[in-house]
């Protein structure tokens, strides 16, 4: 993003101005040695970009003014002290790679955008009086679906952060939100090809299954080694009282537990058959990681990889948190080493009330191990063990046959698209779920309450071989909507008119060039324009909460 503001040079005593231009080089101030005011500013701006430019647009002026000017090239307001001028283009190279056009830094030099790419305003959640930054980027529809594979009908409404604190970033996802790296993403249920509900656990009332006991005995059977069990039965046995607890009761924090090192050091000797180490580390960059993402990412999903996806992605996280919580707060890797080797790795969020599993991944040589039940029964156990109560398993879609094992942890509740209330998932709701790609419990329980008759038949489509379960991103189709694109298509969950009217968009925070203030201090901002859009677009889908401690930050 770049802002230009043209400021009158008096110690010329001329009428002419200079241009004072903010970019990620900082701030440059260059004279325009012929412009006077005025009528010679549009020529000297064509002239300023004439090689680099096809169109040049000036679409907003910041501070009150007493006249203005416009044109079908520019338009800009007289200030007392200066001009600020947001310019929009349909061919800036430097521009077009600067763009987060939801991930794609390949975007070729001539695409258009139906709204300016350097007007995507920064998007801050504040816990504490440090701002941060991010970018608004708004909606965009047409992208390659990471799970059906064969449609271009994935669409979802972007924001892209630098700083969010874990307790905001909770309230977003219990508005639907998830986040990709510093990508944060609310998917369209009517329109998205594969609706994507938020699914999470109960891990105060998860019971494992027989199955998913039976896959954490089996992995234990294997860490300790059939020698060590026999022999520390026989120099450690278990009491009557212990015997008959572990026979009738199943323990989930102990079984998760039970093959690591760190619980059998002092059983010891006899030695182990392979020593586990289980750690939350630090969400950073390291060789070893990467290597274990290129392979799984190779053998399991048949996808090449890169070192700066890797780090953008599962590395790199917007998320801040309090020093002085009792519990542990914010992105982390939860590495699982097998005799010192990485195998498996999770991406975790910690936020206040509850684990949000990011991604999973695991060495080609673990596959029989069914390493995704075990990362999910240790990661329910976190939340459980660690006072978060609730495990967040991302999204459920009914139609994605990877999908359907998380309905396999109970109790489980997806999120109503529209209320944001939880609704178990039951019988009822997978059997409405399977009749209709878009479901929202609260409108079927309202029309069963007035007595109307509920017809869902619009079924699914069928889903080929899926991919990455959170590959929300397409590098080479999506298409940037216009500002206003969540009303004109009635996204699900929005603010109403009237929320909106009562919070008053114009009372958003907003930094300009450094300077604190609100939207309503825009000139123009009440003329529909396409800060204004964006804006209230935004805080349509982030919700109240977050939108009155958030900060868009212009420059």
């Amino acid at each position: 993003m770049q802002l230009y503001v043209y400021k009158q040079n008096k110690s010329s005593g001329k009428t002419g101005w200079n241009i004072l231009r903010h970019d990620s080089c900082g701030a440059r101030e260059t004279p325009l040695a012929k412009a006077c005011f005025p009528s010679t500013i549009k020529m000297e701006i064509e002239h300023m970009w004439e090689k680099s430019i096809s169109t040049v647009r000036i679409v907003g002026v910041y501070r009150l003014t007493s006249w203005a000017y416009s044109s079908p090239l520019i338009s800009y307001r007289q200030s007392k002290e200066a001009y600020i001028l947001c310019l929009t283009a349909t061919s800036i190279p430097s521009f077009l790679d600067l763009h987060p056009s939801i991930g794609n830094s390949k975007q070729h030099p001539t695409s258009s955008h139906r709204h300016p790419p350097f007007l995507d305003p920064l998007l801050t959640f504040l816990h504490s009086p440090l701002p941060g930054a991010g970018s608004n980027t708004g909606s965009s529809s047409g992208n390659r679906c990471g799970y059906c594979k064969t449609s271009f009908g994935s669409c979802s409404f972007y924001l892209r952060a630098q700083q969010l604190s874990v307790h905001h970033y909770e309230l977003l996802i219990n508005r639907g939100w998830r986040r990709s790296g510093s990508l944060l993403y609310k998917p369209h249920m009517k329109i998205t090809c594969c609706p994507q509900y938020t699914i999470r656990l109960d891990t105060h009332r998860f019971k494992p299954s027989r199955d998913q006991r039976q896959c954490l005995h089996k992995w234990s059977r294997y860490i300790l080694g059939e020698e060590y069990i026999r022999e520390a039965a026989k120099l450690f046995p278990k009491s009557k009282e212990e015997k008959k607890k572990q026979k009738n009761e199943f323990d989930l924090i102990e079984s998760v537990h039970a093959p690591e090192y760190s619980t059998i050091q002092h059983q010891t000797p006899p030695e182990p058959a392979h020593r586990l180490e289980i750690n939350l580390e630090a969400s950073e960059f390291s060789k070893e990681k990467y290597a274990l993402f290129e392979d799984y990412q190779r053998n399991i999903h048949k996808e090449d990889t890169s070192e700066s996806g890797f780090r953008r992605f599962l590395c790199a996280s917007p998320l801040t948190y309090p020093r002085n919580s009792d519990k542990k707060l914010g992105s982390f890797h939860q590495c699982y080493r097998v005799d010192g080797r990485l195998v498996a790795m999770a991406v975790l969020d910690l936020l206040p009330n509850s684990v949000s599993g990011v991604y999973f991944m695991y060495h080609q040589d673990y596959a029989k191990w069914s390493f995704g039940k075990l990362s999910a029964c240790r990661e329910a156990a976190l939340a459980k063990e660690g006072g978060y109560r609730y495990y967040n398993m991302g999204y459920y879609i009914q139609s994605c046959p990877k999908m359907l094992y998380k309905m396999e942890y109970s109790p489980s509740d997806l999120l109503d698209p529209e209320t944001y209330e939880w609704n178990p998932l039951n019988d009822d709701l997978k059997n409405l779920l399977n009749k209709s790609k878009y479901v929202c419990p609260s409108e079927i329980r309202a029309r069963m309450h007035s007595g109307d008759n509920v017809v869902v038949n619009d079924k699914a489509k069928g889903i080929e071989e899926p991919g990455e379960e959170e590959n929300e991103t397409n590098e080479e189709n999506d298409e940037v909507q216009d500002p206003g694109y969540v009303f004109k298509t009635k996204m699900p969950g929005l603010l109403t008119d009237r929320q909106l009217k009562e919070f008053d968009v114009g009372n958003v925070n907003i930094d300009v060039a450094g300077t604190r203030a609100q939207a309503k201090d825009l000139v123009g901002f009440e003329d529909d324009t396409v800060i204004h859009s964006l804006l209230k677009e935004t805080v349509a889908t982030v919700g109240i909460e977050v939108a009155k401690e958030m900060i868009i930050t212009l420059g």
